[in-house]
């Protein structure tokens, strides 16, 4: 996911409190083979045209979103039956409805299997039976056993749906794990991100299936639904999750089950700990709730504080945020944050600090809810649509929150400073793909120079248009995909001005 590690060098120069101590080393560690059961449910928990739970993840007002969702784009639905060994592996059955909403016949669908990830330290997808329409399919494995190709026996014609189920276990890496520990036990801490078996964009350059750099972001997927029910015998666990938790049971002889329901989201995270506390606020009848770990309190406090302001801020400038639920969760990530549709991981290295980085990170990442979550781009390939932005909309919060004093310091330590020290060795564009760049110069690129342009594009336009073309670009993509081409297409409707030398300048094209 999105990432701002690559920045945290320049945190001591705004920050308030004591510098943090470098990411700790990931040490490897060998799993016990622990048997997980696949539940005995042959049927998913939810009826297929059952909207009703997804409605109580949306705000009021909000509710006929997911009408709106699922008549006009036909998304996709996700239904899981889990059961959780704590903490070492997770498991169970997967059932999808997946519609052909392009212009094409399909003869196969991809799953993408992220914890085969290289790099992704002791962490290993096993999927073990595919169905389609309720027979037993031939599958395979591509890209280093990180997409899961499955043929189907007649084309999927435009229009139509099929119903895949798949059985599926996943081994967690303990204390640690690859791509900044997203999915992985550390810190008595479990984060789950990416652990399922996840369908990805199609386009018209086919299925995304591509391995994406380790710094960058993995995912490019269409907006979904999701309703997981999770049980484990593990006592005393703290749940935070995507979506909403419509129930919690603990039964007599110690099982924990838990019932989520997401609204229309691209992705869904579970985090759980033992150590979690949690301080909530309301925002405009959102509930913004701060999960952090013991001797934390005065962090979480200040990461509740954040991240409601920014909530407020950023539904003034740029659109409603329709779900009535916004987690922020402290994580052993190696990352800076980490966002997911209706969550922030922040990593637990920053939480000492008061303002600095732990401030600008958390802006950062619900901007993300905004751009990643509601407006989606291809992360993999055209990472400054929404990195670029959300970084400048961090910057954005700085100037409505603190003024335009602090906020130039932001400017200078995070974005000017950053893109001249990869300028000085090699200036690029803000548009290439993730793997067009090195760790370091994507960072500096995507991060810095690409919310340099945002500025540069602002001061052409002023304030009161730039501010228009968000909003309309918000509007028209709220819960779709967008391209470059289509931000340049609202900018120049909504300034009318002619913006492609501008944006031919910046590489943004």
């Amino acid at each position: 996911m999105k990432k701002l590690f690559l920045l945290i060098v320049l945190l001591s120069l705004l920050a308030g409190c004591a510098k943090p101590a470098s990411p700790a080393a990931l040490t490897s560690h060998s799993l016990s083979p622990v048997p997980t059961p696949t539940p005995a449910a042959a049927k998913p928990p939810l009826a297929w045209d059952d909207l009703s739970p997804y409605k109580r993840a949306m705000l009021q007002g909000h509710e006929g979103d997911v009408e709106w969702v699922e008549q006009n784009l036909r998304p996709t639905h996700y239904q899981l039956v889990l059961t959780l060994d704590w903490p070492v592996r997770i498991g169970g059955r997967e059932w999808v409805r997946y519609t052909n909403n392009e212009g094409v016949s399909l003869s196969e669908v991809y799953f993408r299997l992220f914890p085969n990830c290289p790099g992704w330290q002791d962490s290993k997808s096993v999927v073990k039976r595919v169905q389609v329409g309720g027979e037993n399919a031939a599958f395979s494995l591509e890209q280093e056993d990180t997409a899961l190709k499955v043929p189907l026996a007649h084309p999927l014609a435009p229009g139509d749906s099929v119903i895949f189920t798949l059985d599926f276990s996943v081994s967690i890496p303990q204390h640690g794990g690859g791509n900044y520990s997203i999915f992985a036990y550390k810190d008595n801490v479990l984060s789950l991100a990416h652990f399922y078996p996840m369908i990805p964009a199609y386009d018209d350059k086919g299925w995304h299936t591509e391995l994406a750099p380790s710094y960058g972001d993995l995912t490019y997927s269409d907006t979904s639904f999701y309703y997981v029910r999770l049980r484990t015998t593990a006592p005393g666990l703290v749940l935070t999750t995507s979506g909403k938790i419509l129930r919690d049971i603990v039964s007599s002889d110690g099982v924990e089950s838990w019932d989520i329901a997401s609204g229309p989201m691209r992705d869904i995270n579970l985090v759980l700990s033992r150590d979690f506390h949690t301080a909530s606020e309301d925002v405009n009848d959102v509930m913004v709730t701060s999960y952090y770990l013991t001797g934390d309190r005065g962090g979480g406090k200040r990461v509740l504080r954040y991240a409601a302001d920014a909530l407020a801020d950023y539904c003034r400038q740029f659109g409603p945020y329709p779900f009535n639920e916004l987690d922020v969760v402290e994580t052993g990530t190696t990352a800076g944050g980490v966002e997911y549709p209706g969550m922030v991981a922040i990593s637990d290295q920053f939480y000492q600090e008061i303002g600095g980085f732990l401030e600008f990170a958390t802006a950062h990442e619900v901007g993300h809810q905004w751009w990643y979550s509601l407006v989606g781009s291809d992360q993999v390939n055209h990472p400054w649509l929404d990195e670029a932005l959300t970084n400048y909309s961090a910057y954005i919060y700085t100037q409505d929150i603190h003024g335009n004093r602090y906020a130039g310091r932001v400017f200078k330590v995070f974005f000017q400073d950053t893109y001249k020290r990869a300028a000085d060795m090699m200036d690029m564009p803000i548009g290439l793909p993730v793997s067009g760049y090195s760790q370091t110069t994507y960072g500096a690129i995507v991060y810095g120079k690409g919310a340099i342009f945002f500025h540069t594009l602002r001061r052409q336009v002023g304030d009161d248009t730039f501010f228009a073309i968000l909003r309309t670009y918000f509007r028209r993509y709220r819960y779709r995909i967008a391209t470059p081409q289509d931000f340049l297409h609202v900018a120049e409707e909504v300034s009318g001005k002619n913006l492609e030398p501008l944006f031919r300048e910046w590489g943004a094209q």
